[in-house]
């Protein structure tokens, strides 16, 4: 015997599908550690978060004086996490919001990877960080427009390679 087709709207789905990987079940808030993770510990709630965040990020790299290669696991580790937040609060907060400041805490790596860490290379780090990711001059407002979380990080990645530069510049031993 045959059985007839049934109009109801959930009929031929299973009764719990599962959220895309990351993401919560419809209705459900994000977990609120992945809140206090892309807004730096709630940085990115206060206006100028971005900022406060790069600044935090040259005050810590200050106390810490970590080597060169530690930075490297750093900025790709965050930029990893950076990226799959990125995607996950997109949902939440929409697209680039201002409240992810990880970005701002990886691009300011990345300006300050191999350079050494004493104030004024740091002062001339954060003041040119700023200005590329605030301007975004020289292609860098294009890179917002990559998807999800890409477009979230990568824009900050290249500030800080042009600030990278800057400083490079800036402190380069002349003999």
């Amino acid at each position: 015997m045959r059985r007839a087709a049934s109009s109801h709207p959930a009929a031929g789905r299973p009764a719990f599908e599962r959220p895309a990987a990351g993401r919560p079940a419809a209705g459900r808030p994000d977990p609120p550690w992945r809140r206090w993770v892309a807004s730096v510990g709630g940085i990115g709630y206060i206006k100028g978060g971005g900022t406060l965040a790069a600044l935090v990020t040259c005050l810590g790299l200050y106390a810490a004086q970590p080597p060169p290669w530690v930075v490297v696991v750093a900025v790709l580790a965050l930029t990893a996490l950076g990226v799959w937040l990125g995607n996950v609060l997109e949902a939440s907060w929409g697209k680039d919001s201002s409240k992810i400041v990880l970005d701002e805490v990886v691009g300011m790596l990345v300006t300050m990877c191999g350079h050494p860490l004493g104030w004024r290379p740091l002062l001339a780090g954060f003041i040119a960080f700023r200005f590329f990711d605030i301007a975004k001059p020289l292609g860098i407002r294009k890179t917002e427009r990559l998807p999800g979380g890409w477009g979230v990080m990568v824009d900050d990645i290249v500030a800080g390679i042009y600030a990278s530069i800057v400083v490079w510049l800036l402190f380069l031993k002349r003999t």
